[in-house]
């Protein structure tokens, strides 16, 4: 699942915003410069993965690891990382 949000947003805005918006039980890092890992513990581990095509950004959201590892995470810290960038970025849809 993306949200989109209608600016360029560059990766260390949506590191301080998702860690403003998620709080100090979560980390934020940034691997590239459209990518961030978030998570709350060693197995609780989301991507949020980043395209700029045209003024737009677009973020798509996945849980992380492997099997069922990868299904638990989409399931629990994906979608509340989903609702923690549509809350940081009102404009998003």
């Amino acid at each position: 699942m993306s949200v989109q949000v209608k600016q360029e947003v560059d990766v260390e805005v949506v590191q301080r915003a998702l860690s403003d918006a998620l709080g100090p039980a979560y980390k934020v890092n940034v691997t590239s410069d459209s990518t961030l890992k978030v998570s709350r513990s060693t197995l609780m581990i989301a991507t949020v993965r980043m395209r700029r095509p045209g003024g737009m950004t677009t973020f798509r959201v996945s849980g992380f690891g492997f099997l069922l590892g990868k299904l638990i995470n989409s399931l629990t810290i994906a979608p509340k990382v989903r609702r923690a960038l549509s809350q940081a970025f009102p404009e998003a849809s």
